[in-house]
């Protein structure tokens, strides 16, 4: 069992080093995804429009946007990809807060719905454990629903239990139409015999584990089946549990520390966007493009400073609650004082007292 001092002081490591991981990782996202973007409007521009797209779509995946969903779907498009831009189009109708984007998506999705190709799947004779599945991804939810998809040819499987696999390839590419794939009733395999009846796994005895103790696991030596000791072992009645309490309560009160300073940082974001823009950010009459970065950093900082704020209370009140109830030691009891130590740049966790 790991001393409780060590416990203590290991909870707190990680703590401040997952939060840190945690920003590190989103502002790297952030600055591939917006690599994969200028990328992507270069190929746009040279006319290599699947290569653009496949930029376009990493940008989304590491660091979704409107802006970049709205490019995309645009690429899609002109990649007749209908489907898919119809779809992404569609998104952007329900959720842009940008006037025009959101108006052109609108008017986009509504030109494509009746351009587009669509599937039915056909179950002939339903079979127990029935899955289908088209180019490798299990689309049976998708049976009897006309499903929109991009015109393309498709590999399309069915499986199921005790029966024979059916396949086929299926050309899905006129445009406005719904084209039904119909899956066969599948039949039963072949029932397999074993010659003289002799089942694999018999035998007399002899196999893996079996015999007089010298297969795995067996014999008097040292292996499974030991238990182990349960409990403190350092004899200090309540003191395991009270540095428990105080490894907690520290790292409760770094996690609240930290959030305090993405609080910190997300108001001086905002105060750059008004800088940018020269005055209010809505409406925007400066640099609307940094604006908007700074406004997007500003809101992930305040949502990463709220769960940290408050996942931080709970940890520390839990902390204090462990140490309160912990039984005192008889020869003298431990004091201790945990000093939250918090700056414009940093955070972090002072303890005194003697042990």
């Amino acid at each position: 069992m790991m001393p409780p001092m060590r416990l203590a002081a290991l909870t707190v490591v990680c703590v401040v080093t997952s939060l840190a991981g945690t920003a590190a990782a989103q502002d790297t996202n952030k600055v591939a995804a917006e690599a994969a973007f200028q990328k992507g409007k270069e190929l746009e521009d040279a006319g290599q429009t699947a290569e653009a797209c496949e930029q376009f779509a990493r940008s989304q995946q590491l660091d979704p946007q409107l802006g970049t969903l709205y490019n995309l779907a645009r690429c899609h498009q002109r990649l007749g990809k209908l489907a898919s831009a119809w779809q992404e189009f569609t998104e952007l109708a329900a959720k842009d807060t940008h006037k025009k984007r959101k108006a052109d998506a609108t008017k986009q999705a509504k030109a494509l719905a009746p351009r587009l190709t669509r599937m039915r799947l056909v179950v002939t004779a339903p079979a127990a454990g029935l899955v289908i599945e088209r180019d490798g991804v299990d689309v049976t939810a998708l049976v009897d629903l006309e499903t929109p998809v991009d015109p393309a040819t498709y590999a399309f499987r069915a499986t199921a239990p005790g029966r024979v696999a059916w396949q086929a390839e299926v050309e899905l590419t006129a445009e406005g139409q719904t084209i039904t794939i119909e899956v066969p009733e599948l039949a039963a395999e072949p029932v397999k015999t074993d010659g003289d009846g002799d089942g694999a796994g018999g035998g007399d005895g002899d196999g893996d584990g079996g015999g007089d103790g010298d297969g795995d696991g067996g014999g008097d030596g040292a292996g499974v089946g030991r238990p182990l000791p349960v409990g403190p072992r350092d004899g200090g009645g309540g003191s395991g549990k009270r540095w428990l309490g105080l490894g907690v309560g520290a790292a409760g009160v770094v996690a609240t520390g930290v959030g305090v300073v993405f609080g910190l940082k997300a108001r001086g974001l905002v105060a750059d966007a008004e800088d940018a823009c020269g005055g209010p950010v809505n409406p925007c009459a400066g640099d609307v493009i940094q604006a908007e970065f700074d406004i997007a950093d500003a809101r992930s900082a305040a949502t990463l400073s709220t769960g940290l704020v408050a996942g931080g209370l709970v940890l520390t009140a839990v902390g204090a609650y462990l140490y309160l109830t912990s039984p005192s030691d008889d020869g003298g009891g431990e004091r201790a004082a945990i000093v939250p130590a918090v700056g414009a740049d940093h955070a972090g966790v002072q303890v005194h007292g003697r042990f």
